[in-house]
């Protein structure tokens, strides 16, 4: 499987407890020539598209936010999102990006610890974030 969207889409839908719309993915907007835009970065092991991160860009304000990140079950735990997280680091260098920003489930244990490992610090707390009700730290990482 390649990483084209409609992989990304199945991804985000089987793994994703609140996955997008095909709508939703078909709204946004890529076009890195305007100053909000999407970015994609597509994770390929081994000829294999083995998960994605997705970022909103606001170049006027010099930041990323993280919105998805995904590595398969079968591939975690080897290095895969730190080695992308890495280049997507490099790539918002150079587009002079300030900070990436997140929010996370106060729930996703390791996904905190992910984050923590890689410097990101947390803002705040925030009581019921997600329409499930779940709580949810949001957390920045300054380049």
């Amino acid at each position: 499987m390649n990483c084209e969207i409609g992989s990304i889409i199945k991804l985000d839908q089987k793994f994703f407890e609140r996955p997008w719309t095909k709508e939703m993915w078909s709204n946004l907007n890529f076009d890195k020539t305007q100053t909000n835009f999407y970015y994609l970065s597509k994770i390929n092991h081994s000829d294999i598209c083995v998960g994605f991160s997705l970022y909103l860009i606001n170049k006027a304000e010099s930041l990323a936010h993280l919105l998805k990140i995904l590595v398969i079950p079968n591939k975690r735990g080897k290095g895969i999102s730190s080695v992308q997280l890495k280049n997507d680091i490099k790539y918002f260098q150079s587009l002079f990006i300030e900070k990436i920003y997140l929010e996370v489930s106060t729930k996703n244990l390791n996904a905190i610890k992910f984050y923590k490992k890689h410097s990101f610090v947390t803002l705040r707390y925030t009581q019921k974030f997600y329409n499930n009700g779940d709580d949810a730290f949001v957390m920045e990482l300054p380049l």
